[in-house]
């Protein structure tokens, strides 16, 4: 009993560890200009690099190097319930983390873009996914980020689609609000909606 006692808390600081690490990686790497470039496109930014952000891939390279490797010493029930406890603070960390920002419409396909990335380096972790209510978690917070990216006219659209149907009013409404735009009449309309 003392035995399991110590392995389980030694587990618990481990998830501590890297959750903690991930967490410090993306508030000194990620820059709000990163997600809200300074003035001067199109849609009051300029357009995303295609790739990942380098808070992201100082973040994927720390998984992928540091993180997947090591889980090779847990195997059978406890190593699955150690990989979907950490996909889960791992989406706990990001959901806090995204709301730190506001999104232009360049900014929200840079969020999805580095959300993208994280799904594949979570890859080896995530195996049958991360299921609340029968959806991974991984693809509704893409669905939410999409929230960031469409046009007002179809926000209650998205937010009915069956994915996002069983969130709260509230959670969508955290991510729309998330928009830069999100002060516009359009915006406020789709919001009463919802």
């Amino acid at each position: 009993c003392g035995l399991e006692a110590q392995i389980q808390q030694g587990l618990e600081r481990t998830l501590a560890a890297i959750v903690g690490h991930v967490r410090h990686l993306l508030n000194s790497e990620q820059k709000a200009a990163d997600f809200r470039p300074p003035i001067g496109g199109s849609d009051g930014g300029a357009s995303i690099s295609g790739g990942a952000t380098h808070a992201c891939a100082q973040v994927c390279a720390y998984i992928s190097g540091h993180v997947v490797g090591r889980l090779a010493f847990l195997d059978g029930k406890n190593g699955q319930l150690f990989r979907d406890e950490l996909g889960i603070r791992l989406y706990r960390c990001l959901v806090e983390h995204l709301h730190k920002f506001k999104y232009s419409l360049s900014g929200g396909l840079q969020a999805l873009c580095d959300l993208t990335e994280y799904m594949a380096c979570l890859k080896p972790v995530r195996h049958s996914g991360f299921l609340v209510d029968g959806h991974d978690l991984y693809d509704v917070l893409c669905k939410l980020l999409n929230l960031l990216v469409i046009q007002p006219a179809n926000l209650h659209d998205i937010c009915e689609e069956e994915s996002l149907r069983s969130l709260s009013r509230e959670v969508k409404q955290s991510f729309i609000m998330l928009r830069t735009d999100s002060g516009s009449a359009e915006v406020k309309a789709a919001l009463e909606k919802i």
